[in-house]
Order: C-alpha cells, then sequence, then structure tokens
C-alpha cells in the first residue's frame, strides 16, 4: 500500500500544478498557446515523476 499511496500523491501534485498552470495560461496568454504550453510541460512533470518514482522503485 505504501508504493500505491506514493504513487497516488505524486500524481496528486501533478495534477494541481497541472491544473494551476493551464489556469494561469488561459489568464496569461492566448488559450491555444496556453493549452499547448499545458500539455506539453504536463507531459513532461508526468514523465519525469513515472521515472523518478520508478528509480526508487516506489511503484515496481
Amino acid at each position: 500500500m505504501y508504493r500505491v499511496s506514493t504513487f497516488y500523491s505524486y500524481f496528486a501534485i501533478f495534477m494541481s500544478s497541472s491544473f494551476a498552470l493551464l489556469y494561469y495560461a488561459m489568464k496569461s496568454i492566448d488559450l491555444s498557446v496556453g493549452y499547448a504550453v499545458w500539455s506539453g510541460g504536463g507531459s513532461a512533470t508526468y514523465l519525469y515523476c513515472w521515472l523518478y518514482a520508478i528509480q526508487r522503485r516506489d511503484i515496481f
């Protein structure tokens, strides 16, 4: 259960930060540019968290 909860804590941090970034992007710049920044940054953040968790053997 510890490994699963660690992964979900990473995922919750990722989701909250990505939605905050999306809100900031929508508020400050054009919507299409903001969505591109949000999707690219969100994918990079998710991949980083996934690889970090695998490296620490928290998931597998």
